[in-house]
């Protein structure tokens, strides 16, 4: 196993499951572990911990079990659920469900969508990095649409800044700064936004700097 690798867990007891996890991730080098018993889920998610979890919902209570994920301590509980037949309306607290058998395809564009590109385990590795983080929240696509436009404000805040710190939007990209978890560029922003004279160079100096990170983030590997 490399240091990088990328795990899932799949919550079931019949082994067709696994067989359709391991054939649709084996190109991609995932970790892929089993558990027949929810209750014993916390204590097998190790390290790394799971990018996702993937729950067969043709036996037992399955919204009962989403309810037991999103009550273990965190990262756990904000761990993304795919669910695996079942009710078709059951989707409450989980990313997404597909029919029984599930095809390629439909399972990879669902996971890449709260896991991101399959092939990228880097982008997993622990301590997450803002776009991760996103990916995790609000999917693949919102998460890159997001950050797309933050780093979009960013530059205009810095084609702006000719016109001194009153014709930048402070307020609003600290804002958008902390959601997207760049915390000391919103704190810089918020200190703009307040009138502090020395944090506006340090704030248009910072969020260059974001944007490269951002533009380097979004060049994503395989899958």
């Amino acid at each position: 196993m490399t240091e990088t690798r990328s795990a899932i867990l799949l919550v079931a007891r019949d082994e067709t499951c696994l067989a359709y996890v391991k054939a649709f991730l084996k190109s991609f080098d995932w970790d892929i572990r089993q558990t027949s018993d929810p209750d014993v889920i916390a204590g097998i998610t190790g390290a790394p911990a799971p990018a996702a979890i993937v729950l067969d919902a043709r036996e037992g209570d399955c919204a009962a079990v989403i309810a037991r994920i999103r009550q273990f301590p965190v990262p756990i509980n904000g761990t993304p659920i795919v669910i695996l037949g079942g009710d078709p309306a059951l989707r409450v607290g989980a990313g997404g469900r597909l029919d029984m058998p599930p095809t390629q395809d439909a399972f990879t564009d669902l996971l890449r969508q709260w896991a991101g590109p399959l092939g990228d385990h880097t982008l997993r590795r622990a301590p997450w990095n803002f776009r991760y983080r996103l990916i995790r929240l609000l999917g693949l696509d919102a998460a890159d649409s997001t950050l797309g436009r933050f780093g979009a404000a960013l530059r205009q805040a810095i084609d702006d800044a000719a016109g001194g710190r009153d014709a930048v939007p402070a307020h609003r990209l600290a804002g958008i700064a902390g959601m997207c978890g760049f915390t000391d560029l919103s704190r810089l922003w918020a200190r703009v936004d307040r009138g502090e004279d020395d944090a506006f160079a340090l704030a248009i100096a910072t969020s260059r700097s974001v944007i490269a990170e951002i533009e380097k983030a979004q060049s994503t590997g395989p899958g």
